[in-house]
Protein backbone atom coordinates (compact mmCIF):
# COMPACT_ATOMS: atom_id res chain seq x y z
CA UNK A 1 0.00 0.00 0.00
CA UNK A 2 1.45 3.57 -0.80
CA UNK A 3 0.88 6.55 1.16
CA UNK A 4 2.74 9.69 0.26
CA UNK A 5 4.64 10.72 3.55
CA UNK A 6 3.32 14.38 4.87
CA UNK A 7 6.52 15.95 3.88
CA UNK A 8 5.26 15.32 0.10
CA UNK A 9 2.24 17.28 0.82
CA UNK A 10 1.79 20.41 -0.56
CA UNK A 11 1.37 23.38 1.79
CA UNK A 12 -1.89 25.44 2.20
CA UNK A 13 -2.22 27.98 -0.21
CA UNK A 14 -2.65 32.16 0.49
CA UNK A 15 -6.25 31.30 1.07
CA UNK A 16 -5.48 29.91 4.41
CA UNK A 17 -4.98 26.18 3.99
CA UNK A 18 -7.94 25.27 1.80
CA UNK A 19 -6.03 24.15 -1.50
CA UNK A 20 -7.42 21.97 -3.79
CA UNK A 21 -5.65 19.03 -3.25
CA UNK A 22 -7.98 18.28 0.09
CA UNK A 23 -6.11 15.36 1.49
CA UNK A 24 -2.72 17.43 1.53
CA UNK A 25 -4.35 20.44 3.32
CA UNK A 26 -6.03 18.59 6.37
CA UNK A 27 -2.73 16.72 6.61
CA UNK A 28 -0.83 19.87 6.63
CA UNK A 29 -2.94 21.38 8.95
CA UNK A 30 -2.73 18.25 11.59
CA UNK A 31 1.58 18.79 11.25
CA UNK A 32 1.21 22.54 11.43
CA UNK A 33 -1.63 22.63 14.37
CA UNK A 34 -3.37 25.43 12.29
CA UNK A 35 -5.86 25.91 9.44
CA UNK A 36 -7.97 28.59 7.75
CA UNK A 37 -11.44 27.89 9.07
CA UNK A 38 -12.57 31.13 7.20
CA UNK A 39 -11.11 30.36 4.27
CA UNK A 40 -13.25 26.86 4.55
CA UNK A 41 -16.25 28.65 5.29
CA UNK A 42 -15.82 30.55 2.02
CA UNK A 43 -15.63 27.27 -0.14
CA UNK A 44 -18.16 25.47 1.90
CA UNK A 45 -20.22 27.80 1.31
CA UNK A 46 -20.08 28.21 -2.70
CA UNK A 47 -19.96 23.88 -3.01
CA UNK A 48 -16.35 23.95 -4.45
CA UNK A 49 -15.37 21.10 -2.12
CA UNK A 50 -16.07 17.36 -2.50
CA UNK A 51 -18.98 16.29 -0.50
CA UNK A 52 -16.39 14.39 2.38
CA UNK A 53 -13.91 17.90 2.42
CA UNK A 54 -17.27 19.83 3.37
CA UNK A 55 -18.53 17.26 6.04
CA UNK A 56 -14.70 17.71 7.57
CA UNK A 57 -15.10 21.68 7.36
CA UNK A 58 -18.75 21.60 9.02
CA UNK A 59 -16.92 19.68 12.15
CA UNK A 60 -15.32 22.95 13.02
CA UNK A 61 -17.18 25.38 16.39
CA UNK A 62 -19.25 28.15 14.64
CA UNK A 63 -18.07 31.75 16.20
CA UNK A 64 -18.53 35.11 16.12
CA UNK A 65 -20.57 35.70 12.77
CA UNK A 66 -21.14 32.58 11.83
CA UNK A 67 -17.70 31.87 10.46
CA UNK A 68 -15.95 28.56 12.24
CA UNK A 69 -13.63 28.91 15.10
CA UNK A 70 -10.71 27.54 15.29
CA UNK A 71 -10.62 23.82 15.63
CA UNK A 72 -9.75 22.26 18.31
CA UNK A 73 -6.99 19.59 18.89
CA UNK A 74 -9.06 16.57 19.02
CA UNK A 75 -11.16 17.61 15.83
CA UNK A 76 -7.65 18.15 13.73
CA UNK A 77 -7.03 14.16 15.00
CA UNK A 78 -10.52 13.30 14.22
CA UNK A 79 -9.54 14.46 10.77
CA UNK A 80 -6.44 13.42 10.03
CA UNK A 81 -7.92 9.99 10.94
CA UNK A 82 -10.42 9.99 8.49
CA UNK A 83 -7.87 12.23 5.35
CA UNK A 84 -5.24 8.68 6.19
CA UNK A 85 -8.55 6.51 5.66
CA UNK A 86 -9.10 8.19 2.00
CA UNK A 87 -5.05 8.91 1.25
CA UNK A 88 -5.02 5.08 1.84
CA UNK A 89 -7.93 4.27 -0.14
CA UNK A 90 -6.48 6.72 -3.10
CA UNK A 91 -3.01 5.45 -2.83
CA UNK A 92 -3.92 1.20 -2.48
CA UNK A 93 -2.45 -0.72 -4.85
CA UNK A 94 -5.30 -2.61 -6.94
CA UNK A 95 -5.18 -6.34 -7.25
CA UNK A 96 -3.34 -8.15 -9.86
CA UNK A 97 -4.95 -10.07 -12.78
CA UNK A 98 -3.64 -13.40 -11.05
CA UNK A 99 -5.38 -12.43 -7.32
CA UNK A 100 -9.30 -12.08 -9.46
CA UNK A 101 -8.69 -14.87 -10.81
CA UNK A 102 -7.98 -16.79 -8.34
CA UNK A 103 -10.68 -15.24 -6.52
CA UNK A 104 -13.40 -15.82 -9.07
CA UNK A 105 -12.28 -19.84 -9.31
CA UNK A 106 -12.31 -20.11 -5.73
CA UNK A 107 -15.86 -18.81 -5.72
CA UNK A 108 -17.64 -22.10 -5.88
CA UNK A 109 -15.00 -24.19 -4.81
CA UNK A 110 -13.90 -25.58 -1.45
CA UNK A 111 -12.43 -28.80 0.22
CA UNK A 112 -15.67 -29.95 -0.35
CA UNK A 113 -19.52 -29.20 -0.61
CA UNK A 114 -23.09 -30.57 -0.81
CA UNK A 115 -25.56 -28.43 -2.01
CA UNK A 116 -29.29 -28.66 -3.58
CA UNK A 117 -29.87 -26.50 -7.27
CA UNK A 118 -32.63 -26.35 -9.17
CA UNK A 119 -31.74 -26.53 -13.39
CA UNK A 120 -34.37 -24.78 -15.56
CA UNK A 121 -33.28 -25.50 -19.46
CA UNK A 122 -35.62 -23.33 -22.12
CA UNK A 123 -35.21 -24.26 -25.42
CA UNK A 124 -37.09 -22.95 -28.37
CA UNK A 125 -39.25 -26.41 -28.22
CA UNK A 126 -39.40 -27.11 -24.74
CA UNK A 127 -38.74 -26.01 -20.87
CA UNK A 128 -38.09 -28.56 -18.12
CA UNK A 129 -36.96 -27.83 -14.29
CA UNK A 130 -35.06 -30.19 -12.72
CA UNK A 131 -33.75 -30.45 -9.21
CA UNK A 132 -30.57 -32.43 -7.80
CA UNK A 133 -28.53 -33.12 -4.94
CA UNK A 134 -25.10 -32.46 -5.35
CA UNK A 135 -21.73 -33.47 -3.56
CA UNK A 136 -18.04 -32.10 -4.81
CA UNK A 137 -14.54 -33.00 -3.31
CA UNK A 138 -11.63 -31.09 -4.36
CA UNK A 139 -12.32 -30.57 -8.12
CA UNK A 140 -12.06 -33.64 -9.58
CA UNK A 141 -15.10 -35.51 -7.66
CA UNK A 142 -18.07 -34.66 -8.51
CA UNK A 143 -22.00 -36.58 -7.72
CA UNK A 144 -25.12 -34.91 -9.27
CA UNK A 145 -28.55 -37.06 -8.26
CA UNK A 146 -31.62 -36.26 -9.61
CA UNK A 147 -34.53 -35.38 -7.55
CA UNK A 148 -37.56 -34.51 -9.47
CA UNK A 149 -39.43 -35.07 -11.47
CA UNK A 150 -40.87 -38.23 -10.83
CA UNK A 151 -39.63 -39.82 -14.08
CA UNK A 152 -36.12 -38.73 -13.88
CA UNK A 153 -35.70 -39.17 -10.29
CA UNK A 154 -32.57 -41.06 -9.59
CA UNK A 155 -30.66 -40.18 -13.30
CA UNK A 156 -27.05 -39.21 -11.46
CA UNK A 157 -23.51 -38.13 -13.06
CA UNK A 158 -20.48 -39.41 -11.33
CA UNK A 159 -17.16 -37.11 -12.48
CA UNK A 160 -13.96 -38.62 -11.41
CA UNK A 161 -11.05 -36.91 -12.62
CA UNK A 162 -11.41 -36.17 -16.75
CA UNK A 163 -14.16 -40.11 -16.58
CA UNK A 164 -17.83 -38.94 -16.56
CA UNK A 165 -20.29 -41.95 -16.05
CA UNK A 166 -24.25 -41.51 -16.11
CA UNK A 167 -26.71 -44.13 -14.37
CA UNK A 168 -30.33 -44.44 -15.97
CA UNK A 169 -32.54 -45.99 -13.54
CA UNK A 170 -35.16 -46.74 -16.42
CA UNK A 171 -33.17 -49.24 -17.60
CA UNK A 172 -30.61 -50.12 -14.70
CA UNK A 173 -27.53 -49.03 -17.01
CA UNK A 174 -24.14 -47.11 -16.21
CA UNK A 175 -22.78 -45.65 -18.96
CA UNK A 176 -19.43 -43.59 -19.33
CA UNK A 177 -19.31 -41.08 -21.78
CA UNK A 178 -16.84 -41.28 -24.16
CA UNK A 179 -14.34 -38.48 -25.35
CA UNK A 180 -16.13 -37.77 -28.75
CA UNK A 181 -19.35 -37.28 -26.47
CA UNK A 182 -17.34 -34.36 -24.25
CA UNK A 183 -18.42 -31.72 -26.16
CA UNK A 184 -22.20 -33.05 -25.63
CA UNK A 185 -25.17 -31.93 -23.59
CA UNK A 186 -25.61 -32.38 -19.92
CA UNK A 187 -29.08 -32.97 -19.06
CA UNK A 188 -30.31 -31.24 -22.14
CA UNK A 189 -28.91 -28.21 -20.75
CA UNK A 190 -26.76 -25.54 -22.31
CA UNK A 191 -23.80 -27.13 -20.38
CA UNK A 192 -21.83 -29.51 -21.72
CA UNK A 193 -19.64 -33.03 -20.28
CA UNK A 194 -16.96 -31.14 -20.67
CA UNK A 195 -17.93 -28.22 -18.65
CA UNK A 196 -17.95 -30.74 -15.82
CA UNK A 197 -14.47 -32.37 -15.84
CA UNK A 198 -12.53 -28.74 -16.37
CA UNK A 199 -10.75 -28.38 -13.15
CA UNK A 200 -7.84 -26.48 -14.06
CA UNK A 201 -7.72 -22.88 -13.09
CA UNK A 202 -7.38 -19.89 -15.57
CA UNK A 203 -4.17 -18.80 -15.09
CA UNK A 204 -2.98 -22.68 -16.06
CA UNK A 205 -4.71 -22.78 -19.19
CA UNK A 206 -4.88 -19.11 -20.18
CA UNK A 207 -2.61 -15.99 -20.35
CA UNK A 208 -4.83 -13.08 -18.92
CA UNK A 209 -4.80 -9.52 -19.20
CA UNK A 210 -6.34 -6.93 -17.82
CA UNK A 211 -8.17 -4.75 -20.62
CA UNK A 212 -10.62 -2.28 -18.73
CA UNK A 213 -10.40 -1.01 -15.34
CA UNK A 214 -12.28 0.45 -12.68
CA UNK A 215 -13.36 4.14 -13.46
CA UNK A 216 -11.69 3.79 -16.89
CA UNK A 217 -14.75 5.55 -19.21
CA UNK A 218 -17.33 4.93 -16.48
CA UNK A 219 -16.79 1.44 -15.91
CA UNK A 220 -17.65 -0.16 -12.25
CA UNK A 221 -15.71 -3.68 -13.59
CA UNK A 222 -11.82 -5.21 -14.26
CA UNK A 223 -12.45 -6.77 -17.73
CA UNK A 224 -9.77 -9.28 -18.31
CA UNK A 225 -9.26 -10.59 -21.44
CA UNK A 226 -7.69 -14.70 -21.57
CA UNK A 227 -5.80 -16.10 -24.38
CA UNK A 228 -5.25 -20.10 -24.23
CA UNK A 229 -1.84 -20.70 -24.03
CA UNK A 230 -0.37 -23.25 -26.96
CA UNK A 231 -1.22 -26.39 -26.69
CA UNK A 232 -3.67 -25.97 -24.15
CA UNK A 233 -6.69 -28.62 -23.30
CA UNK A 234 -9.15 -25.92 -23.88
CA UNK A 235 -11.86 -25.35 -26.80
CA UNK A 236 -12.33 -21.60 -26.62
CA UNK A 237 -10.31 -19.16 -28.87
CA UNK A 238 -10.84 -16.44 -25.69
CA UNK A 239 -12.63 -15.87 -22.65
CA UNK A 240 -13.43 -12.69 -21.38
CA UNK A 241 -14.21 -12.25 -17.50
CA UNK A 242 -16.42 -9.06 -16.08
CA UNK A 243 -15.70 -8.50 -12.25
CA UNK A 244 -16.97 -6.11 -10.08
CA UNK A 245 -14.72 -3.81 -8.75
CA UNK A 246 -16.54 -3.47 -5.35
CA UNK A 247 -15.57 -6.89 -4.48
CA UNK A 248 -14.01 -8.45 -7.10
CA UNK A 249 -16.50 -10.96 -8.06
CA UNK A 250 -17.33 -12.26 -11.74
CA UNK A 251 -21.01 -11.37 -13.01
CA UNK A 252 -20.50 -12.62 -16.65
CA UNK A 253 -17.88 -14.49 -18.70
CA UNK A 254 -17.81 -14.74 -22.67
CA UNK A 255 -16.76 -17.78 -24.31
CA UNK A 256 -15.84 -16.96 -27.59
CA UNK A 257 -14.08 -19.31 -30.55
CA UNK A 258 -10.80 -18.94 -32.24
CA UNK A 259 -12.36 -16.66 -34.80
CA UNK A 260 -13.21 -14.73 -32.03
CA UNK A 261 -17.62 -14.92 -32.39
CA UNK A 262 -19.52 -15.03 -28.99
CA UNK A 263 -20.93 -18.45 -28.31
CA UNK A 264 -22.31 -18.17 -25.05
CA UNK A 265 -22.36 -15.96 -21.90
CA UNK A 266 -22.01 -17.13 -18.23
CA UNK A 267 -24.14 -14.34 -15.87
CA UNK A 268 -23.48 -14.46 -12.46
CA UNK A 269 -26.20 -13.08 -10.16
CA UNK A 270 -28.03 -12.88 -6.67
CA UNK A 271 -24.66 -13.00 -4.59
CA UNK A 272 -24.86 -14.36 -0.96
CA UNK A 273 -22.27 -14.93 1.75
CA UNK A 274 -21.99 -18.50 2.52
CA UNK A 275 -19.74 -18.83 5.90
CA UNK A 276 -16.90 -16.96 5.16
CA UNK A 277 -17.02 -16.86 1.20
CA UNK A 278 -19.42 -14.79 -0.93
CA UNK A 279 -21.36 -16.56 -4.10
CA UNK A 280 -23.93 -16.18 -6.80
CA UNK A 281 -26.59 -17.88 -6.28
CA UNK A 282 -27.54 -17.63 -9.73
CA UNK A 283 -25.84 -18.67 -12.72
CA UNK A 284 -27.36 -18.53 -16.64
CA UNK A 285 -26.04 -19.46 -20.01
CA UNK A 286 -27.14 -17.98 -22.65
CA UNK A 287 -26.09 -18.96 -26.27
CA UNK A 288 -25.59 -16.44 -28.26
CA UNK A 289 -27.03 -17.71 -31.53
CA UNK A 290 -30.02 -18.41 -29.71
CA UNK A 291 -30.20 -15.64 -27.26
CA UNK A 292 -33.98 -16.82 -26.55
CA UNK A 293 -32.45 -19.76 -24.84
CA UNK A 294 -31.27 -20.48 -21.77
CA UNK A 295 -29.98 -22.54 -18.82
CA UNK A 296 -30.21 -21.41 -15.15
CA UNK A 297 -29.03 -23.01 -12.05
CA UNK A 298 -29.89 -21.93 -8.69
CA UNK A 299 -28.34 -22.92 -5.60
CA UNK A 300 -31.25 -23.40 -3.01
CA UNK A 301 -28.79 -24.60 -0.26
CA UNK A 302 -25.18 -24.90 -0.39
CA UNK A 303 -22.21 -25.37 2.47
CA UNK A 304 -18.87 -26.06 2.23
CA UNK A 305 -15.79 -27.47 3.74
CA UNK A 306 -17.45 -30.83 5.09
CA UNK A 307 -16.60 -34.14 5.70
CA UNK A 308 -17.72 -36.36 2.89
CA UNK A 309 -16.43 -40.10 2.35
CA UNK A 310 -14.63 -40.93 -0.92
CA UNK A 311 -17.00 -44.35 -1.27
CA UNK A 312 -19.96 -40.81 -1.87
CA UNK A 313 -17.70 -41.10 -5.74
CA UNK A 314 -17.59 -44.78 -6.42
CA UNK A 315 -19.68 -46.50 -8.95
CA UNK A 316 -22.28 -48.22 -6.73
CA UNK A 317 -22.81 -44.54 -5.11
CA UNK A 318 -23.83 -43.81 -8.35
CA UNK A 319 -26.19 -47.06 -8.47
CA UNK A 320 -28.30 -45.46 -5.36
Amino acid sequence: MKIRSLASLPPPSAEGGCTRNGIGAVLFALRANRVAPRACARRHAKGAWPLWYRSLCSTYPTGAGGSPAAPSRRSLITMGAGALLIAASLFADPPSVEQLLNKTDDMMRGASSQGTMRMRVKTERWERELVMKTWSKGTDKTLVQILSPARERGTSTLKVGKNIWNYLPKVDRTIKVPVSMMSGSWMGSHLTNDDLVKNSRFADDYDCQFTQMPNEEGSSHYIISCIPLPNAPVVWGEVVLSIRGEDELVDSIKFLNEKKQLIRTMIHSEFVDVGARRIARRMQVVPADKPEELTEVYYEEIIFDIDIPDRTFSLQALRK
